[in-house]
């Protein structure tokens, strides 16, 4: 009988010392949990403060691609305008060298 409630003394210490750890095992999940809220908590103010900057820096891309494309048509146009003078100033050129060229046969 003795061996039985030494067994039994025996089981029970053990029973007490598992429900221990099981309790000092919650309440660590517990302050682990809350310290994940804190930290969720703290990333979602952070991601809200950061969108503000977000669609800004969004905004001043589409503004900056819309000044690029324009300053882009507006080089195309310049190139073409330039080249119909250039092409206008060398047939006038031509067209005077023949003038000369004719007028000079005349006098002679």
């Amino acid at each position: 009988m003795k061996l039985i409630k030494d067994f039994e003394n025996f089981v029970k210490g053990k029973i007490e010392i598992v429900t221990d750890e099981i309790k000092d095992i919650s309440e660590n999940t517990k302050e682990n949990i809350k310290n994940v809220r804190f930290v969720t908590e703290k990333v979602k103010v952070t991601v809200n403060s950061l969108d503000p900057l977000i669609n800004s820096i969004i905004d001043f891309g589409n503004t900056t691609k819309m000044l690029i494309d324009s300053l882009n048509d507006q080089i195309k146009n310049l190139y073409i305008e330039l080249s119909s003078l250039i092409t206008g100033a060398k047939e006038l050129s031509g067209s005077l060298r023949r003038i000369f060229s004719l007028s000079l046969k005349e006098k002679r």
